[in-house]
């Protein structure tokens, strides 16, 4: 099942993302279907003090509000929805090109050599398409960067 739930556009954007959110909960739950795939943000990520990235200083204000209703759909998830899930919250995408060379993690913000966190759109792709293949986190969420 394939779906943008990314708020964006919405003038309530937690509100609009969350109902969105539950109305595929349920959906994948009616269908049957094996798995909900879905993409966090970065901003609902760990970052080196354990705070989330959302809050801090380093976050983009406009991203703030979607991903808080990112975090809130992971809390539901994590305490059980009743379905088979993976969440990919990748680091923030920049521009760049596939590379094939990316790391995986779970919860905590990945960052390059120089301290960003970056991911290019066709390295985030790959490691999606990778887990759509060859499942290795079911019921869980996990993270992508360089």
């Amino acid at each position: 099942m394939a779906a943008s739930i990314s708020g964006k556009g919405q003038p309530d954007v937690f509100e609009g993302y969350l109902a969105v959110f539950h109305s595929l909960v349920k959906a994948v739950q009616q269908a049957g279907s094996p798995r909900l795939m879905m993409v966090g943000g970065a901003g609902s990520l760990k970052v080196e003090s354990g705070a989330d990235f959302v809050d801090t200083a380093e976050f983009p204000p406009p991203a703030k509000p979607g991903s808080r209703a990112v975090l809130k759909a992971l809390q539901e998830l994590r305490q059980g929805a009743g379905i088979c899930w993976t969440m990919l919250s990748p680091s923030m995408f920049v521009p760049g090109s596939r590379t094939g060379r990316f790391r995986l993690g779970s919860d905590a913000l990945l960052r390059d050599a120089q301290g960003k966190p970056s991911i290019s759109l066709e390295d985030y792709a790959m490691a999606f398409a990778d887990e759509i293949e060859k499942p290795q986190h079911i019921n869980q969420r996990f993270t992508v960067g360089y």
